[in-house]
């Protein structure tokens, strides 16, 4: 799917979201990070933003707490995304 390898979680969300919505504008607010295993090359991340989809004008709120992990390059080990929904 990813040629060169490496995926982030931008490119995630965009194709999670790709088949639900014609347009969406991301706007990341917060990113936080921390390791999270020891003796492992790991590292939890946090993200917060808004997101605006298709013809809506008032963005919807988002969360998203991943980890990633390297054996042989960095992989999502776990990921949490929650839509705020006001």
């Amino acid at each position: 799917m990813y040629s060169h390898g490496m995926v982030d979680s931008y490119q995630v969300k965009c194709e999670r979201t790709a088949t639900l919505w014609h347009r969406v504008a991301h706007k990341v607010t917060t990113i936080d990070t921390q390791p999270s295993l020891p003796n492992v090359n790991a590292v939890v991340i946090a993200v917060t933003g808004q997101l605006l989809v298709d013809d809506e004008t008032k963005p919807q709120q988002y969360t998203q707490l991943f980890q990633l992990v390297e054996d042989g390059g960095f992989f999502i080990y776990n990921d949490i995304f929650r839509l705020n929904y006001a």
